[in-house]
C-alpha cells in the first residue's frame, strides 16, 4: 500500500520528504538546477554544514545532488594553513636570525674601531689598532686609521 506509494514519492521528489526548515534553503538551488542552472548551498544537518551541490543532468532531466560534510571537505584547506603559518613563522625566525647575525658582523669591528679611535683621539698614538680583517669599508677605515697614527 501506502508506504510504497510514499517510497516511490520519496525517489520522484527527495526534497519533499525533508524537513520544513532544510527543505526552505534546499527547494530554491534545486529549482535552479531543473531550470538548467548548477548550485551550491551550505545547510546546517545534526550539529554539522553540509555543502550541497546540485547540477542537471541534461540527457534526462533529472538532478544530480552531491552532499560533503564541509569539516570534511575543508580538512585539507586547514592542514595547509596550518602549514603555512608555520612556515611563514620559520622563514621570519631565520630572517631574524639572519639579521641579528649580519648586523653582528658589522657592529662589532665597528665598536672597536670606534674605541680606538676615541683613544687616539685622546693622543695616545700607542693604541693598537684592530687588524683590518676583511677588505670591505670597515678594513679600509682601520688602514685609514693605521696610516694616520703611522
Amino acid at each position: 500500500g501506502n508506504s510504497q506509494a510514499d517510497e516511490v514519492s520519496t525517489l520522484l521528489n527527495p526534497v519533499a520528504s525533508l524537513q520544513p526548515a532544510l527543505r526552505a534553503q534546499v527547494e530554491p538551488i534545486v529549482q535552479r538546477a531543473e531550470a538548467g542552472q548548477t548550485g551550491f548551498v551550505a545547510v546546517p544537518l545534526n550539529n554539522r554544514v553540509f555543502r550541497i551541490t546540485v547540477r542537471p543532468i541534461a540527457q534526462t532531466g533529472g538532478v544530480l545532488a552531491t552532499l560533503y560534510a564541509e569539516d570534511e571537505l575543508l580538512a585539507e584547506v586547514s592542514d595547509l594553513r596550518r602549514t603555512q603559518i608555520v612556515l611563514a613563522a620559520s622563514g621570519l625566525t631565520a630572517l631574524a636570525v639572519a639579521i641579528v647575525l649580519l648586523s653582528r658582523r658589522i657592529t662589532r669591528p665597528l665598536g672597536a674601531l670606534a674605541g680606538t679611535a676615541r683613544r687616539l683621539a685622546t693622543g695616545n698614538l700607542d693604541t693598537p689598532l684592530p687588524a683590518a680583517a676583511t677588505r670591505d669599508e670597515i678594513g679600509e677605515l682601520a688602514e685609514a686609521f693605521r696610516n694616520m697614527r703611522d
